[in-house]
């Protein structure tokens, strides 16, 4: 292969050999088990899924509840066979858009068995998507799901609740006009009114816990994309008299939920002044920063605090009983290590210190707010030893963590973990002059954080490293763009190459001719081709 950016043409025999390489390797995920049960889904599917006039958007029009059972079965084997792999090979993805017309025309029949049959599938679905499902339209089940967020039937109620939430919680850095629409569509069915009521009417002795928890949860997303939806939680005294009951009596997993279903309501000054009005919740709250409580409520504890100071309010009128909760934190030694995959060296003038490869001293109380893993490993007592060490001082042993990913990185890690925010970088004049190189290593920080954010399950980082890049690519130099691409590739961080490929595509001919696009693997190339013919098709829609 010729050195990457060369100015030779590549050969059309070479590009073709690579068209076959990239075609075999989709036919052999698409093997085993996937294959019959694509085809089994298809044959069933075919009994309903029809185009209203031949040709055009295809409508599910099947009323008899036989077929409509079949389908469901068939929808939820499928679902059951897929893996990340799959959701990303487009005969997969026809399927999946396909299902979804199923499903949107299924949950519209009055067949209370089927009803519940078409639920648990939703929600196995949507769970299974993941956040793939940004891909897809997903307007229409939204209203769909939220018409039976109010049914009487819970084995009907609580899956649509539980397929819900996990179709929001993947819109937050969808584009304003989506997020828009989704808003409008839950509007319309009184979402929000619903899962008030269910909350309200909610008693201990006849329904269920998941019951509980799955419709704070949906609430809880709610609140968090759409403020306008805060006010009728904070403005409902019996509501939040409610809320404040199952917090300080509860059990912990119902506790800890509440407690993250405030830290959205306190996004809104109005919400955080009703909470800080709660005397007793107050108190509750900062004495679950304790040592002796467990990690889970200490951590959504320590969040609904960092919320409150986030939100600007004045020092004044945080109660005592917060600033004790923070003086804890701000009291607690400094009991762990990062250290940055590097070969550069650092002088550390942190006490004691001897490390000299670049790291970042922390604590491990504030780590586990953010990331399940760490709070995992603490808890477990850190018994990885690839992910561990401890350094002899003259204070004693000093764990570590080496993270996987450059200093860079590890900066604004540290930042997302004690702020709730990675730094943006403003495409300004600025960032416009900033060299080729210095832009590709910015680059690459924020797709690391991306991929350890996958492992690290590490919630909201992903989504907004996504935010960061999609700002900064579009004024992007071509070369930074393309190595960058070929990079996130390598971690398999297939959004951000999307992201990526949308800035260079139309580009694409000339990047082709100049042979510049070699040191690309040819699913990458696939994906580059696809979206400059989506280019060209919006152009000359747009003329």
């Amino acid at each position: 292969m010729r050195p990457a950016f060369s100015a030779s043409k590549p050969s059309p025999s070479g590009r073709e050999k690579g068209r076959r390489k990239g075609a075999s390797a989709a036919e052999q995920l698409l093997t085993g088990q996937a294959v019959p049960l694509r085809t089994r889904l298809h044959d069933a599917l075919a009994l309903g899924l029809t185009k209203s006039d031949g040709h055009g958007a295809k409508k599910w029009q099947s009323t008899d509840a036989g077929v409509q059972s079949h389908v469901l079965k068939s929808v939820g084997a499928f679902v059951g066979c897929l893996s990340n792999e799959l959701l990303r090979l487009p005969p997969i993805k026809e399927s999946i858009s396909d299902i979804l017309v199923a499903l949107e025309g299924i949950l519209k029949t009055e067949n209370v068995s089927v009803l519940i049959q078409a639920a648990d599938v939703s929600s196995k679905f949507f769970s299974t998507l993941g956040n793939s499902v940004r891909q897809y339209s997903v307007l229409e089940m939204v209203s769909c799901l939220s018409c039976h967020l109010s049914a009487n039937q819970l084995r009907i109620a609580l899956p649509c609740a539980s397929a819900l939430t996990c179709i929001l919680n993947n819109q937050v850095t969808a584009r304003a006009s989506t997020q828009a629409e989704i808003w409008e569509a839950l509007d319309k069915t009184n979402a929000v009114a619903s899962v008030i009521s269910t909350l309200q009417n909610y008693t201990e002795d006849v329904h269920p816990l998941n019951y509980l928890t799955e419709m704070i949860s949906l609430l809880r997303s709610i609140l968090w994309i759409w403020p306008s939806s805060r006010y009728h939680v904070w403005s409902n005294h019996n509501l939040m008299a409610k809320l404040a009951h199952y917090c300080l009596t509860a059990e912990t997993t119902v506790s800890a939920k509440i407690l993250k279903l405030y830290a959205a309501l306190a996004l809104c000054g109005n919400g955080a002044m009703v909470l800080l009005k709660n005397e007793e919740l107050i108190i509750k709250t900062g004495n679950l920063m304790g040592k002796s409580h467990p990690t889970v409520t200490r951590i959504e504890a320590l969040r609904l605090c960092q919320v409150f100071l986030k939100e600007k309010l004045k020092m004044a009128l945080l109660p005592t009983e917060i600033f004790k909760g923070l003086q804890l934190v701000d009291d607690c030694t400094w009991d762990i290590i990062l250290e940055a995959q590097s070969n550069d060296k650092m002088e550390c003038h942190h006490g004691s210190c001897q490390l000299s490869t670049p790291h970042i001293h922390s604590h491990k109380v504030i780590l586990s707010v953010s990331c399940e893993y760490l709070r995992a490993l603490f808890q477990s007592g850190m018994h990885e030893r690839y992910a561990f060490c401890f350094l002899a001082s003259e204070a004693g042993f000093a764990e570590t963590i080496r993270v996987p990913v450059g200093w860079e990185a590890l900066r604004k890690l540290v930042q997302w973990f004690y702020s709730g925010e990675l730094p943006r970088v403003p495409p300004d004049c600025r960032w416009k002059a900033t060299s080729t190189e210095e832009k590709l290593s910015i680059l690459k920080s924020y797709a690391e954080l991306s991929s350890l954010a996958d492992f690290w399950f590490v919630d909201g980082m992903k989504e907004e490293s996504l935010q960061v890049l999609t700002s900064c690519l579009n004024s992007s130099s071509t070369d930074a763009s393309l190595a960058f691409i070929g990079f996130a590739a390598n971690l398999g961080q297939w959004e951000l190459v999307e992201a990526a490929i949308s800035s260079v595509a139309h580009l694409y001919p000339r990047l082709r001719d100049s042979g510049r696009l070699e040191q690309l693997d040819e699913d990458v190339l696939n994906m580059l081709r696809t979206e400059h013919v989506r280019y060209l098709q919006h152009r000359s829609a747009s003329k």
